[in-house]
């Protein structure tokens, strides 16, 4: 007897199944399908948000090399135009090689030449060390910080910045649109939802720039090296003085010297007139009934010349006193003229090193 085999199923998908993920699939495509423009949009404002972080970069970058901040481009070639405060961002200019189409607005007096001028301090002059004034980073530091209190541009708010940058999202998949910043003292329009706007703070620029720790510390430096001049000007004085004491001793010693030799020379004249008296107190012949006189005449002559010579020696003991004690002067006059001098070599030293650093970190500006 034949057995009947047994009837299976086929392998497949059943009404129920297929109902199943059909109503997945739907609901997939309801939540998935509305975030990709959203996704897409997200992609492009991460990507507009990167070129404008680059551009403030660049922008940095060009001040800290060129001592100021690039005009704008109006042109489109790229390249920066004399006078122009809004327009493009002059990406060629700054080296940039994705030279996106972005807005840009500069704060005029931040893109003037760079002036040697600004900062300037009144340093001592050392041998051998340049004087002229060469433009650098403190220039624009010393600019820049005079404008921080100033109005800038305002870029959605009321910090006031050095520059402002504006990209345009894509729109449907589309190029980019270039923006242009009409007046370098108002961002653009608020309230565009397609449109990327960025700036930086004059504040912030300053301290990117390393101006907070460079400026204070040049500054730093020259008034020490003006300090050190000011106290070279008063050691030069006082050795000019010492030098003139040391002359006025050298006078006063040789003055002595002459006062010793004609209180010697009074003695001696005196001597010979009191010898000169007696003998013409004597005369030839005398007669026996005044030898008496004349001896007294003769003691009085003794007596008198004694006491001049008692006074004239008193006159050489002092005018030999006197000398000594200018000798002495003069030798107190000469040590003091060589402390003068090695004082004002040591301040000199000071000095000189002094202005040899103001003037290197004036020449370094803000480089390393």
């Amino acid at each position: 007897m034949i057995e009947r085999s047994r009837l299976r199923p086929a392998p497949g998908w059943t009404l129920l199944e297929m109902a199943v993920v059909l109503v997945i699939a739907a609901l997939l495509a309801v939540v998935v399908l509305p975030l990709l423009p959203l996704g897409a949009k997200m992609g492009a404002q991460e990507l507009a948000e990167q070129r404008l972080s680059q551009a403030q970069d660049a922008l940095v970058g060009y001040s800290l090399s060129h001592f100021r901040l690039p005009y704008a481009d109006q042109d489109g070639d790229g390249r920066e135009d004399i006078g122009a405060l809004a327009g493009r961002l002059p990406g060629s200019t700054l080296g940039l090689a994705d030279n996106a189409p972005m807005g840009y607005a500069v704060k005029g007096e931040l893109a003037a030449a760079a002036d040697p001028m600004l900062y300037n301090p009144d340093l001592p002059v050392v041998a051998g060390v340049a004087t002229t004034p060469l433009a650098n980073g403190l220039d624009f530091c010393v600019r820049l910080a005079g404008t921080l209190n100033n109005n800038g541009l305002h870029v959605g708010g009321t910090v006031a910045s050095a520059f402002a940058l504006s990209h345009r999202l894509a729109d449907g998949g589309g190029q980019a649109v270039p923006i242009s910043i009409s007046s370098a003292y108002n961002g653009p329009a608020a309230g565009d939802a397609s449109l990327l706007t960025n700036g930086l703070g004059m504040g912030e620029l300053y301290a990117r720039m390393g101006c907070i720790e460079r400026l204070p510390r040049a500054y730093a430096a020259a008034q020490s090296a003006q300090t050190a001049q000011s106290e070279y000007l008063l050691a030069d004085l006082h050795k000019t003085t010492r030098d003139f004491y040391q002359e006025i001793a050298d006078l006063d010693r040789d003055n002595a010297q002459i006062a010793v030799d004609f209180a010697a020379f009074d003695l001696a004249l005196g001597l010979i007139q009191v010898a000169m008296s007696a003998v013409m107190a004597v005369p030839d012949l005398v007669p026996p009934e005044d030898a008496f006189k004349v001896a007294v005449a003769i003691a009085q002559g003794i007596i008198a010349a004694a006491q001049i010579g008692t006074t004239v020696y008193a006159l050489v003991q002092a005018a030999a006193q006197a000398k000594e004690d200018a000798g002495t002067g003069y030798q107190a006059a000469l040590n003091s003229k060589a402390a003068a001098a090695a004082q004002l070599a040591r301040i000199t030293e000071l000095r000189n090193a002094a202005a040899l650093k103001a003037r290197q970190l004036d020449a370094t500006g803000l480089n390393p």
